[in-house]
Formats: C-alpha cells, sequence, structure tokens
C-alpha cells in the first residue's frame, strides 16, 4: 500500500504541487511586458531550483515501489500543471487589479513556506543528522 509523506516521495510531489500553482500563477502575471530574454531567464532558474526536489522526490517513489514509468508520468504531469499555472497568470492577470495581483502573490507565499518546513528543511535536517552520526575511522 502506498502512503502519503514519510518516504515514500509522495510528500514532495504534493508539496510542489501545492506551492507550485500559485507561485506559477504570481509568476506568470509578474512576467507580463517581460522581454523574451527575461522569460527565458526566469524559467531556467525556476528549473534549476526545483531539479533537485523533483530529482530527491522522484528517488524516493521510486525506493518506495513506484515504476519508473509511474514516476516519470506523475512528475511530467507535476510539470505541466505548474507550467498551465504561469501560463494562466501570464494571460489572465494582465488586467487584474492590484488587489488580486497582491492577494494572489501573498497566497502563493503561504505553500511555499510550509512546502520548505515540512519537506525540505526536515530532510536537510535528517542528511546533516546522519552525516554527523557516522563514525570516522582513522586513516
Amino acid at each position: 500500500m502506498r502512503t502519503w509523506g514519510g518516504e515514500t516521495g509522495v510528500g514532495i510531489l504534493a508539496a510542489v504541487t501545492l506551492d507550485g500553482i500559485p507561485e506559477n500563477l504570481a509568476l506568470g502575471g509578474a512576467l507580463i511586458g517581460a522581454s523574451f530574454n527575461e522569460v527565458a531567464a526566469l524559467a531556467a532558474a525556476i528549473f534549476a531550483s526545483n531539479l533537485p526536489e523533483a530529482a530527491g522526490g522522484a528517488t524516493d517513489l521510486a525506493a518506495s515501489g513506484w515504476s519508473r514509468l509511474k514516476t516519470l508520468g506523475l512528475w511530467a504531469v507535476t510539470a505541466m500543471l505548474l507550467s498551465v499555472a504561469a501560463l494562466a497568470g501570464y494571460f489572465f492577470m494582465e488586467d487584474a487589479p492590484d488587489r488580486v495581483l497582491a492577494a494572489v502573490r501573498s497566497f502563493a507565499a503561504g505553500p511555499v513556506i510550509a512546502s520548505l518546513a515540512t519537506e525540505v528543511f526536515p530532510r536537510r535536517s535528517m542528511t546533516l543528522t546522519t552525516r554527523q552520526a557516522s563514525p570516522v575511522q582513522p586513516g
């Protein structure tokens, strides 16, 4: 039976999706009027910053029994959802009042912080604790 959270990787997938949708909606709105080079630079930065988290989640999914194809499919669907959110922000928020933009940006910050607190920081802490607890072999 597959579970959410723990070491299954599903928690990171959920966190990436839940924090990514409002975040990308806000980012899409921020790109209104941006040049192609600015959009490309931001897309590359987002890709580079999310890749380690996605790789860790995919590794955990595979280790907990998910097939490579299913793991790849889940992350591909997640990437498509996040891309659609960015496009929606770009196309539908152009004429949005400042209040709406502020609300979307504020809402986007919450899931980002929650994702960091529940998925990223604990994993980093466990990695550090494991490394610190490793016995040192004399040379």
